[in-house]
């Protein structure tokens, strides 16, 4: 009400080319406003919660292209340029990036934020061998030029990807600490914003903690750095919480839309006719192909990309772990298991198999009442050798009823077959050795540890096989071999969420084998060879989400329970949850449906952007250290390569 009583005040303006030159009294000094809108006459305007919706899609671009065109001091395009330079000495204390008068010419000091040439060839060469899952982005390497040190065409999703995902890896090892934590603690803000899954509490303390990264960042870079877009980012908090997730209300479903109608274009001098005659005959083909014999694949029958076949209509009469929805890619080649390899994949699927608990729980009970003392590694130990044996000899002296588990207990057969490829949980897989020489990378898997009570463990390996086993009554499951890397070579960042794994270090443990079910995608990627630790030993990992899932009932945090349906998405980091498109803590109905985009972020309870709230944040420059930022790189104290991964 206070924004309209103030252009209520304002004078009328008489609007046409004839009109004179007019202006609002007190402009420049009491307000900004040069007319009062004409959305003022809505009846509800001054009651509006949102009244101007933030594009977040360009917002998040146009602050990825400042960054990254000033980190990587790109001629024509970088915001520390020598008027920005200029403007130091007026606005600014910061007398060591000033600009140098020597033999009639201004030099420019290079400035801490800002690569040499030898680390932007590095960066560019890390972008140029990234791969990435099927469907998770585009090809970004090919919008790199090396020689030049330049990045160019990169479409709004690329810069989506690369804002969120690839700034703190790519810049991890170049940056002083705190200027690549402030730049971390961007990218995790778009990842909060971008999520499907919305908490007003985390808003609330999104809205603060993004206001002091804006105040590190006038910290550190030039004051041309800072347009328009730098600070319409502090009010995305706020349009989420009361708008809900961006997914309903940015422009990348708009942008495809308007890309599907620029396609239809045939005749440039006819635009208009050439949309509207495409577009009637597209519609007149699909109403007819309603029509058609349901054998005949059309776009109403065809099958989507990542489509895992569904469940099986007669899986009634099937035990659970054989009823999982995943299709094998290709035709397969036949091939032999030996004794131990069949006794671990046999061992494997009795225990994660739901029907057969019961008689799990006999057998451990049976080794306490033998054995008061035995411990749980002990427990394991003894059932994963002699659990099958077990039960063969309880199905054999008729101490087992159900038929499917007297089939179960027989083993798999040992001739299985091997794929090259499989689709599950909404993931394409490709084993190692099939995607060595493609520009994706789909080997990269990772299981919760919850198998032997160990949630907060993930277990993170590669693809080796995809094999498919059979049992009695043409029963077949399908489990991944993989090789896995030690837990103990695993390290999180506990502010930022980062994964590290040292890829070096192999699990030394029997049991390769997953079900297909469990397998949660994730992709790995080095870390630019600027010499730091990091770069040598150790691969980032980043989870993903799934292009398409099944419509499921999940238990949220809060202990209800929330019916949610996937659709298409692009790509995720995110926990192996899958989370809902809601607002917690307050009943907010504002959509239904999900969004066709990717929730980006671990969205669990424990967040990495909680450690950025104000009430516990450490700010890693202080104001007489900007004033000597040049000294950054030189100072081990501020600036140490091993203390960043420690």
């Amino acid at each position: 009400m206070d924004v309209l009583n103030m252009v209520n005040q304002l004078h009328s303006i008489t609007f046409g080319l004839k009109a004179p030159k007019q202006q609002q009294p007190g402009f420049g000094t009491r307000h900004n406003w040069v007319k009062k809108s004409i959305f003022w006459e809505l009846p509800y305007w001054s009651t509006n919660l949102i009244r101007h919706n933030l594009d977040v899609m360009h917002v998040e671009k146009n602050v990825f292209d400042n960054i990254f065109n000033t980190v990587m001091d790109i001629k024509g395009k970088t915001k520390d340029n020598a008027n920005a330079r200029a403007d130091l000495k007026d606005i600014c204390k910061r007398p060591s990036l000033e600009l140098i008068f020597e033999n009639e010419m201004y030099k420019k000091p290079k400035a801490t934020y800002v690569l040499n040439d030898n680390q932007r060839k590095k960066v560019c060469e890390w972008i140029k061998q990234l791969k990435f899952p099927d469907g998770y982005a585009s090809n970004i390497s090919r919008c790199i030029n090396i020689d030049e040190g330049k990045i160019y065409g990169m479409k709004s999703h690329d810069c989506h990807v690369f804002m969120q995902r690839l700034i703190p890896l790519a810049f991890r090892d170049m940056l002083p600490k705190p200027i690549w934590g402030v730049l971390t603690e961007l990218s995790l803000f778009f990842k909060e914003i971008c999520a499907h899954e919305i908490r007003t509490s985390v808003m609330d303390n999104v809205k603060v903690s993004i206001i002091e990264t804006i105040c590190k960042l006038e910290k550190i870079f030039p004051p041309a750095f800072f347009d328009s877009m730098e600070h319409l980012i502090v009010h995305l908090p706020y349009e989420a919480k009361v708008g809900g997730p961006v997914q309903y209300r940015w422009m990348y479903p708009f942008e495809r839309c308007m890309l599907y109608l620029k396609k239809k274009v045939r005749n440039k001098a006819r635009v208009e006719g050439s949309i509207c005659e495409a577009y009637i005959v597209e519609e007149i083909s699909n109403f007819a192909s309603m029509y058609f014999d349901p054998t005949i694949q059309t776009r109403h029958t065809q099958v989507p990309r990542n489509d895992d076949g569904g469940e099986d209509a007669n899986g009634d009469d099937k035990l659970s772990i054989f009823k999982y929805p995943c299709r094998p890619i290709g035709k397969g080649q036949k091939i032999i298991l030996t004794d131990k390899e069949l006794e671990i994949a046999e061992t494997y699927v009795l225990v994660n198999c739901k029907e057969v608990e019961p008689y799990l729980q006999q057998f451990e009970d049976s080794l306490k009442e033998t054995n008061p003392n035995i411990d749980e590694d002990e427990i394991v130990e003894t059932r994963d050798k002699n659990f099958s044996k077990w039960l063969k000899h309880q199905v054999s002296t008729n101490q087992v009823d159900d038929q499917m588990i007297k089939e179960i207990s027989y083993g798999p057969s040992k001739f299985a077959t091997s794929f090259n490829g499989l689709i599950v949980n909404g993931y394409r897989f490709h084993t190692k050795d099939y995607g060595h020489n493609k520009a994706t990378m789909n080997s990269g898997v990772c299981v919760r540890g919850n198998i032997y009570g160990e949630n907060d463990l993930d277990y993170y390996g590669i693809v080796e096989d995809i094999l498919e086993l059979s049992y009695l009554g043409h029963q077949r499951v399908i489990i991944l071999r993989c090789h896995w890397f030690d837990p103990n070579g695993v390290t999180i960042d506990e502010r930022y969420g980062l994964v590290d794994i040292k890829h070096k270090s192999k699990l030394q443990s029997d049991e390769p084998f997953v079900l297909a079910e469990q397998a949660q995608q994730v992709y790995y990627t080095r870390y630019p060879q600027s010499g730091g630790r990091s770069s040598d030993e150790w691969w980032a990992a980043c989870k993903v989400r799934p292009k398409l899932f099944m419509a499921e009932t999940l238990n949220d945090e809060f202990g209800g329970s929330n019916e949610l349906t996937y659709t298409d998405y692009y790509q995720d980091d995110g926990s192996i949850r899958a989370h809902q498109s809601v607002i917690h803590d307050e009943t907010i109905p504002l959509f239904d449906g999900i969004a066709p985009m990717e929730e980006v972020g671990n969205n669990d309870i424990h967040h990495p952007m909680d450690n950025l709230h104000h009430d516990h944040f450490i700010d890693d420059i202080e104001d007489d250290e900007i004033e000597d930022i040049n000294e950054f790189i030189d100072d081990e104290e501020l600036y140490d390569s091993e203390s960043s991964y420690d």
